[in-house]
């Protein structure tokens, strides 16, 4: 209780800090009286039958799962009228031929939401009108294989209040979706309901799986990437003192020369920081090091980086699928065990580990390609996985076959 009221006061005083008190008290406060009796008028709003209503960590535009699934649902229906919930300072770019953008956390949100045939959220929804018949949920989550415990099985160290979202947003669940037997036995075990799981593998990950030449060379165009420069993903997860920066790598100086000896390339960093702290975590871009934090996709980064370097997060098995090289940095692994737990142990998985930067220099300039691969093939099969490359395609077709039909 002491941890989240800490936390809670922490927030408040940034706020202050940074002079946006009016913001704090609309989301705490005013925000959450118009949530909260919405309900009153939300019955007398008509379901629209071809309208789904998509969210990506809460207020990404288009990412993720709900990316790809809705690309194939426009596809096979143009007919069908997509909503993408999205924050306003992340809404540059915000522009689709086929898909409407409506302000996260507004009135207009909870009217689309109402009256959406459709919701599909690759995160807990914490605000959210009441689901009615003939409604359907599907949440595609967003951590995948992981090692991270997560929800029930980790309940005790999340604040209470995130319990009873999370908890509230699970009762509304009809469809989740799965790459491996490891991942559907937490989805039955932690996530309080999941409604019915089709494993089949994550939308997401179908672009790695069916990955051509031709599509890692159009994703260099795309990013402007330079044929003399080695392309390093540096992606960690957060941790909930988002003002510890000791945890994270913040000079890349010797990695940029262990790299450079060992291509004889030029060396660039992409830093991806896990979309809970992206924008308030401070880094000044240089020659060397790019903060891609509010890139939209982290697989478009996947598809074209040569190395990963990650910590506990769940999307370097995303990037193994890809065969490719990938290092973990763990110095604080013992205060984020105590944190958070693990699944699985951080030791036996089948990427390198290093728990000081000597360490994880030694391990890329130590890389045993043949037994990386070989580790890969027996760890996957260990946690059956079952990315068949027809998520998307198979979760379009269920959406259309069994929620709009």
């Amino acid at each position: 209780m002491l941890d989240v009221l800490t936390r809670k006061a922490k927030t408040f005083i940034s706020h202050i800090q940074k002079g946006d008190i009016m913001s704090y008290i609309h989301q705490r406060f005013i925000w959450g009286f118009i949530c909260k009796y919405f309900h009153l008028v939300s019955g007398f709003i008509s379901i629209r039958k071809n309208k789904i209503v998509c969210c990506s960590f809460g207020g990404v535009f288009n990412a993720d799962n709900p990316r790809f699934i809705a690309q194939k649902l426009h596809e096979l229906d143009p007919n069908l009228d997509i909503v993408w919930l999205v924050k306003n300072e992340i809404c540059k770019d915000c522009v689709h031929e086929y898909i409407r953008i409506v302000p996260y956390r507004s009135v207009r949100a909870l009217y689309e939401l109402a009256s959406a045939k459709v919701w599909i959220d690759n995160a807990r929804k914490f605000f959210f009108p009441p689901k009615k018949r003939g409604q359907y949920y599907l949440q595609t989550w967003h951590g995948g294989l992981g090692v991270k415990q997560v929800e029930a099985d980790v309940a005790d160290k999340l604040s209470t209040g995130y319990v009873k979202a999370a908890m509230r947003d699970a009762e509304a669940v009809d469809l989740m979706i799965s790459g491996s037997k490891f991942l559907t036995d937490i989805y039955k075990r932690a996530f309080w309901n999941t409604g019915y799981i089709l494993e089949y593998g994550l939308p997401r990950n179908d672009i790695l799986i069916n990955l051509t030449p031709e599509d890692k060379i159009n994703m260099r165009k795309k990013l402007q990437l330079r044929d003399d420069t080695m392309y390093i993903l540096y992606a960690p997860t957060f941790r909930n003192n988002h003002e510890d920066m000791s945890p994270y790598i913040t000079d890349f100086s010797r990695l940029q020369d262990t790299f450079q000896k060992l291509t004889g390339k030029k060396v660039h960093f992409w830093v991806r920081y896990h979309p809970n702290v992206a924008r308030i975590m401070e880094l000044k871009d240089d020659d060397t090091v790019t903060n891609m934090s509010l890139y939209p996709d982290i697989q478009d980064l996947c598809i074209v980086s040569d190395y990963m370097i990650s910590d506990y997060s769940s999307c370097v098995f995303d990037f193994a699928l890809l065969k490719k090289p990938v290092f973990l940095y763990m110095c604080d692994y013992e205060a984020y065990n105590e944190e958070r737990g693990f699944y699985l142990d951080m030791n036996n998985l089948p990427f390198d580990a290093a728990y000081s930067m000597d360490e994880l220099c030694l391990n890329i300039e130590n890389f045993d390609k043949g037994g990386y691969l070989r580790r890969l093939k027996e760890f996957f099969a260990e946690m059956g996985l079952n990315e068949t490359g027809r998520s998307t395609e198979i979760t379009a077709r269920y959406i259309l076959d069994k929620f709009l039909s």
